[in-house]
């Protein structure tokens, strides 16, 4: 440890220096962190937001499921036919 007026280097847990007689001070113990106590209506709106977030989810998507599916359910199925451009050439089987 050294002075920060003369620069002496001086022994640990002193309070002056012993060359100048500067007061030393000491940096500040940090007090150790205490993690703040969580009550019990932060827990309950907690739950009750996801609750509600999942509720609100499920209540819209399933209007979304009615509204899809008999679209999807009403296209015509087809089956062995492919797609030709109409430009290319009427195709023949050997």
């Amino acid at each position: 440890m050294f002075c920060s007026k003369c620069g002496q280097q001086i022994t640990e847990g002193s309070s002056f220096c012993n060359y100048c007689g500067e007061q030393l001070v000491r940096p500040a113990v940090q007090p150790a962190r205490v993690e703040p106590s969580t009550d019990g209506k932060a827990i309950g709106s907690l739950i009750c937001g996801i609750l509600s977030v999942t509720i609100l989810s499920v209540l819209a998507g399933i209007p979304a499921i009615i509204l899809v599916l008999p679209a999807s359910m009403s296209m015509p199925k087809i089956s062995g036919a492919v797609a030709r451009p109409a430009s290319s050439p009427e195709y023949t089987s050997p």
